[in-house]
C-alpha cells in the first residue's frame, strides 16, 4: 500500500534534518577537536603539573600521541615510559611508579576548558614500588595525607567520577616496610576493571589473574602466600551516604580452592576494619602453601584426606601499633587425621582460634589461644576417642588436653614395649589429661618433658602375658589412677596359675616406662592371695640355673628392671618343694642380687605355719 503524499514528505525532510545534524556534529567535533589539541604541546606540563601538585611526585615520561578515530568521538592520549620518582628517589633507589604504556580515551570538549575528563585508561607494564625506610620515611607520603577524605564524600560527588573502565596488562606491585618488617610483592598480570556511580556510592568491578611472590608480614614466620598463581573477582563500594569502602561478596581462587571474600572499612572518630575469608572446604595438602612458614611447620605432621570448611574474621578499630581481633574456625566430619605415629579415622573435629584470649587485655604475640573439639574418632581404627584440646600463646603454647578412651585392649599391643608385655583380651577405658608446654599436641609426653599427666582408668576381663617370664594373668579386673610417671592400683583381681589375687599399690616409673623411658621401676604393693606359688614368677631355666637369663628374653624388660616393696597375705605359700600356710611376710623383690644376677626375693619379717602346726616367726 503507498504511503500517503504527506506522510511520504515527512519522512523524507525528516532524514534530511538527521543527515545535516549528522554532518554538523561531525564537523562541530572536527573544531573542537582541532581546538583541543591545537595547543597538546602543553601536554607534559599538565601532566608534570598533576603529579607534582596532587602526589607531590616528580613525572616523567618520554613520548606521547593523540589518536582520533580509535574512540571517535572520544580522543585517546597514549603516554610511553612514565616514571614517578619521590623526591629522595636517590637515597634508596625505588621508582615509585614506571609504566612503559598508559593510554587514556577522554571527552575532547572538556579540553577547551584545560581539564582532562578520562572514559577508560589501558595500562601496560607497570611497577609500582612503596618503600618506607627504617627511620619512618615512606616514598608515597601522599598516600597519607589526607588519603581518607575521599571516602567519606557524598553521592552528589560522584557525578564526576567519569571513568568507567580500567584495563591492566602486567602490574608488579612491591611494598616493603624496613620499620615493620613487612614486604608484600604481587603481579597483576592481566585485570580489567570497572567503575561506575550510583546513589550508594562508586563501585569498582576488579576481575584478572594475579601472581603473589609472598605477602611477609613478619621476617621470622616467613611470607603468606609464596609463589603462588590466583584468579581474583573483586567487587568494591566506596563514598556515598555511608563513606568508608566496603568490599561487597568477592572470591579469590588458588588452583581448584575459592576463597570468599567481604568485608568493611569505616570512616569515623576511630576508623575500623572488617574483614571475612570463607572457604566451603579445602584441602590441607592445598591450604599449607598458602601459609606462612611457621604455620606450615607446625601443620608438618599432620594429614587431612576430606576438605575443611575454614572462616577467619578480621574485626575491630584501626589504631597505630594495635593489631585487630582476629578469629578462626573449622570444622570437619568423617576424616583420616594422621601424623606420624598416630592415625585417627572416622575423626569429627571443630576448632576455633582467636588472638586476643582475654578480650579485656591487649592483644600481643602471646595473647592468642586455640581450642580444638574432637568430637568422635577411632584411634588406629579400633579404639574410640575424644578429646578437648585447648592451648594459649602459640609461641610457647600453655595447654590442657582432655581426652577419653574406650580400648579393645589386644589393640593397645603395638603401644607396649616389644617383647615384654601383650595383651590377649579384655577392655579398658581411660580418662585422661594433659597440661603444660606442648608445642605438638599429638606428640608423646615423654618427648615433652614439661608436660603433666593425669589420668584414671578401669580393665575388664583382660588377659595380659609377661613374654619374657612366660608369667600370664587371667580374669584381670582392675580401677587405677596414673601421672606421668607412676600408676596407683586402687584395686587389682587376677589370677595367676589358676590362683586368685587382689592387689593395691604403686608402681613408680611405670608409665614413664610405657612412654619409651629405660628406667628403674619401683612397687610397693599389697598383696593377698589364697596361694602363693612363686614358681610361677620365675622362668623354668631361672629356678634350675639362678642367675641364668632365659635365652630370647630382653634383659631390659619390665620385670627386669623392677625392684619391689611387698606385704603379702597368703593362705598358703609353696615354692618348689616348700610349703607354708597362714603367711604374712613383708618383703623386697631385687632385680640385681648381691650374689649374682637377679631376679631375687629378700624377706624382712616373715609370720607362717610350716609342716601343718609349727609357728614360725622370723624378721
Amino acid at each position: 500500500m503507498p504511503l500517503p503524499t504527506k506522510f511520504r514528505s515527512f519522512i523524507h525532510y525528516l532524514l534530511l534534518t538527521a543527515g545535516g545534524l549528522f554532518v554538523l556534529l561531525v564537523f562541530l567535533t572536527g573544531i573542537v577537536y582541532y581546538i583541543a589539541i591545537s595547543d597538546q604541546e602543553r601536554v607534559p606540563a599538565i601532566v608534570e603539573q598533576v603529579f607534582r601538585e596532587n602526589l607531590g611526585a616528580e613525572g616523567t615520561f618520554s613520548h606521547y600521541r593523540f589518536q582520533y578515530l580509535d574512540h571517535f568521538p572520544f580522543l585517546s592520549l597514549a603516554l610511553e615510559d612514565v616514571v614517578m620518582r619521590d623526591p629522595c628517589f636517590l637515597d634508596h633507589g625505588r621508582e615509585l611508579l614506571r609504566i612503559k604504556k598508559v593510554s587514556a580515551v577522554f571527552r575532547p570538549w572538556k579540553l577547551l576548558r584545560r581539564e582532562f575528563e578520562m572514559r577508560s585508561i589501558v595500562v601496560d607494564s607497570a611497577r609500582i614500588q612503596l618503600y618506607r625506610s627504617a627511620d619512618g620515611y615512606f616514598n608515597a607520603s601522599f598516600l597519607e595525607k589526607d588519603s581518607l577524605a575521599f571516602l567519606s564524600e557524598g553521592a552528589d560527588s560522584s557525578a564526576s567520577f567519569s571513568i568507567d573502565k580500567v584495563k591492566v596488562n602486567g602490574l608488579f606491585f612491591d611494598f616493603q616496610d624496613v620499620l615493620r618488617g613487612k614486604h608484600f610483592r604481587f603481579e597483576v598480570r592481566q585485570s580489567d576493571i570497572g567503575l561506575s556511580s550510583s546513589d550508594t556510592g562508586r563501585r569498582l568491578y576488579m576481575r584478572g589473574k594475579w601472581f603473589f611472590h609472598g605477602l611477609l608480614f613478619k621476617q621470622e614466620n616467613g611470607p603468606y602466600f609464596r609463589e603462588q598463581e590466583s584468579r581474583l573477582a573483586l567487587n568494591v563500594e566506596w563514598g556515598g551516604p555511608r563513606g568508608g569502602i566496603r568490599l561487597l561478596p568477592s572470591s579469590a581462587v588458588f588452583g581448584k580452592d575459592t576463597l570468599h571474600l567481604d568485608g568493611a572499612f569505616e570512616i569515623g572518630d576511630t576508623n575500623r576494619v572488617r574483614l571475612a575469608i570463607r572457604s566451603n572446604g579445602i584441602l590441607l595438602d592445598h591450604a599449607r602453601p598458602l601459609l606462612a612458614d611457621n604455620l606450615q611447620r607446625s601443620l608438618g605432621p599432620f594429614t587431612l584426606d576430606r576438605p575443611v570448611p575454614v572462616t577467619v574474621a578480621i574485626e575491630g578499630p584501626l589504631l597505630a601499633e594495635k593489631p585487630q581481633p582476629l578469629e578462626v574456625n573449622f570444622q570437619v566430619e568423617n576424616a583420616v587425621l594422621a601424623t606420624d605415629a598416630l592415625r585417627f579415622s572416622g575423626a569429627a573435629l571443630r576448632g576455633h582460634y582467636v588472638n586476643n584470649c582475654d578480650p579485656s587485655s591487649p592483644i600481643t604475640t602471646h595473647s592468642d589461644c586455640l581450642d580444638i573439639e574432637l568430637l568422635s574418632a577411632k584411634l588406629f581404627d579400633t579404639i574410640a576417642i575424644q578429646a578437648a584440646y585447648h592451648a594459649e600463646d602459640m609461641k610457647a603454647p600453655q595447654t590442657e588436653v582432655q581426652a577419653k578412651l574406650e580400648i579393645p585392649l589386644v589393640n593397645m599391643n603395638d603401644f607396649l614395649p616389644p617383647g615384654q608385655l601383650q595383651f590377649r583380651g579384655g577392655q579398658a577405658e581411660l580418662d585422661f589429661s594433659f597440661s603444660g608446654r606442648m608445642d605438638n599436641p599429638l606428640a608423646s609426653p615423654a618427648d615433652q618433658p614439661a608436660i603433666q599427666a593425669s589420668g584414671e582408668g578401669w580393665i575388664r576381663q583382660a588377659t595380659l602375658e609377661y613374654l619374657p617370664g612366660s608369667l600370664q594373668m587371667n580374669n584381670l579386673n582392675a580401677g587405677f589412677s596414673f601421672d606421668k610417671q607412676n600408676l596407683s592400683i586402687n584395686s587389682l583381681q587376677l589370677r595367676i596359675d589358676g590362683n586368685p589375687y587382689q592387689v593395691r599399690g604403686r608402681v613408680y616409673g611405670f608409665m614413664a616406662s610405657l612412654l619409651g623411658k629405660k628406667e628403674r621401676l619401683f612397687a610397693s604393693l599389697d598383696v593377698h592371695t589364697a596361694h602363693l606359688d612363686f614358681a610361677s614368677f620365675f622362668s623354668k631355666q631361672q629356678q634350675d640355673a639362678p642367675g641364668k637369663i632365659r635365652q630370647g628374653t630382653d634383659e631390659s624388660g619390665l620385670l627386669n628392671r623392677l625392684d619391689a616393696e611387698l606385704r603379702i597375705s597368703a593362705d598358703a605359700v609353696s615354692y618348689r618343694k616348700m610349703t607354708a600356710t597362714n603367711v604374712t611376710l613383708a618383703g623386697r623383690r631385687l632385680s640385681a642380687c648381691t650374689t649374682g644376677k637377679g631376679p631375687c626375693l629378700l624377706i624382712d619379717s616373715l609370720s607362717a605355719t610350716i609342716f601343718k602346726n609349727i609357728p614360725v616367726r622370723a624378721s
